[in-house]
């Protein structure tokens, strides 16, 4: 026997969907997409130029950072110019801290001021003694300090040279330790008011200069003084 099923017209019918639903008009996308685009202004075109123009005088500093491949030529060229910046930046940072350290007393020479350079033990234990008062030892560090230097070894080698004469140079080392077969020397350390002398000179030129750097330098300048001694200089005690 055969049997026929037959599902009613009416099942499982859905509702018909309207597509003039007036909630989602079809368009309304698209044309807001369009308005959208149209508001937006596109970016000026800098030229590199313009841009170094703008910059002419900072020194230039290779980007040690790669950057991907997506980024804009004018995005590079942005972030080099702002490393640009940063390093001026420091330098002035120090330019206004070698202000912040130099003393404000005006620059007047105190009464009985040693002439400089030394010549022997005897204007060096003088010095010594003259500095012990402060507004002469900051007259002397803002006098000592007018001879410049780009970095701490080049100025301890002007103050040093500023100071001392060979002629004395050579009869000095750091500690004043004797040697076998060697001349005596006379120790530096021991004094303290013209150490101190150098070291703020020194400091007033470059702040970031330390001690342990100004104290080998000034090792290795006295220990090389002889052959800064001119021909006519006799001094048989030159070795170090």
């Amino acid at each position: 026997m055969q049997v026929n099923f037959q599902a009613p017209q009416n099942a499982c019918s859905l509702p018909a969907v309207s597509s003039s639903n007036q909630n989602y008009p079809a368009t309304s996308k698209v044309a807001t997409s369009k308005s959208t685009r149209k508001e937006i202004p596109s970016a000026p075109q800098i030229s590199d130029d313009l841009i170094d123009s703008a910059f002419h005088g900072i020194p230039s500093i290779e980007i040690q950072q790669c950057y991907p491949a997506s980024c804009s030529v004018l995005f590079r060229s942005v972030l080099s110019k702002l490393s640009r910046i940063e390093h001026k930046l420091d330098e002035v940072s120090k330019s206004v801290a070698t202000l912040k350290l130099s003393p404000t007393q005006c620059l007047t020479r105190p009464d009985n001021c040693p002439d400089i350079p030394m010549k022997n033990i005897a204007e060096l234990e003088h010095l010594n003694l003259y500095l012990e008062v402060d507004d002469n030892l900051n007259y002397m560090a803002q006098d000592i300090a007018k001879t410049g230097g780009d970095n701490d070894t080049e100025a301890t080698d002007r103050v040093l040279g500023k100071m001392f004469a060979s002629s004395l140079a050579v009869q000095l080392n750091w500690k004043g330790i004797l040697k076998k077969n060697s001349p005596a020397k006379t120790g530096l350390c021991k004094y303290a008011a013209v150490v101190k002398l150098i070291l703020d000179s020194v400091r007033i030129i470059v702040p970031s200069a330390t001690d342990k750097a100004i104290q080998t330098r000034t090792k290795h300048w006295l220990k090389h003084s002889k052959s800064r001694l001119s021909p006519s200089v006799n001094v048989d005690n030159a070795d170090d």
